[in-house]
């Protein structure tokens, strides 16, 4: 059962979070989306849409995820911050 508060909660962090650039917590909780494979594809694509390197180990763990969904979104960010850092030192 989804405790209201505790969501709510969580929003209010994730909202504090964004504010200072920073995704952290949402990174950090990406593990309790696993039953949730559309929350957690749009998880990725958050921490990816920063381009913050530091994410890179989160998109790596995901690669080979037994979903092809989060699969080929985790494979598709690192290309696209590939692209990016790239492109950032031409």
């Amino acid at each position: 059962m989804i405790d209201v508060k505790e969501v709510k909660e969580d929003i209010l962090q994730l909202l504090r979070d964004y504010a200072r650039k920073s995704l952290d917590y949402l990174a950090e909780k990406l593990e309790e989306l696993e039953s949730e494979p559309d929350l957690l594809e749009d998880a990725l694509y958050a921490l990816g849409n920063t381009y913050t390197l530091k994410y890179v180990p989160v998109f790596i763990r995901y690669e080979n995820h037994y979903n092809s969904t989060i699969r080929d979104a985790a494979k598709e960010i690192l290309i696209n911050l590939s692209k990016a850092n790239i492109s950032h030192y031409e």
